[in-house]
């Protein structure tokens, strides 16, 4: 059993194709392998950075093509996805963590927590 399958036809929502249960997976994966997502996961990432109020971060974006794949190892490649880390850039970074976990308040405090 099939149904339609909606996209962005022009400038407007249309229909693109169908739909069957099978295609769950590969839908799964090119939404989750969107600019606009991976542009997200990144932005949060970014934003959690900035909170920590310390150059010794860095974030480091990683995904399904963006630099190397990443794979959760139960769940396959359907599964798979961009993910943005926030880590220490350096000794001081690691410090600042360790010390005062400053990436856990910066994340309860997105949290608003």
């Amino acid at each position: 059993m099939s149904s339609p399958l909606y996209g962005v036809v022009g400038s407007g929502l249309g229909v693109v194709g169908e739909y069957s249960p099978g295609d769950a997976d590969e839908l799964d994966r090119k939404i989750r392998n969107m600019p606009a997502v991976i542009a997200y996961v990144n932005a949060k990432a970014e934003e959690l950075r900035r909170s920590v109020g310390s150059e010794n971060f860095e974030t480091i974006l990683m995904g399904v093509s963006y630099p190397f794949p990443v794979h959760h190892p139960r769940r396959g490649d359907a599964q798979a996805r961009a993910r943005a880390y926030v880590c220490p850039s350096n000794s001081k970074g690691i410090h600042e963590e360790l010390s005062q976990a400053v990436l856990l308040k910066a994340a309860l405090g997105m949290a608003g927590r």
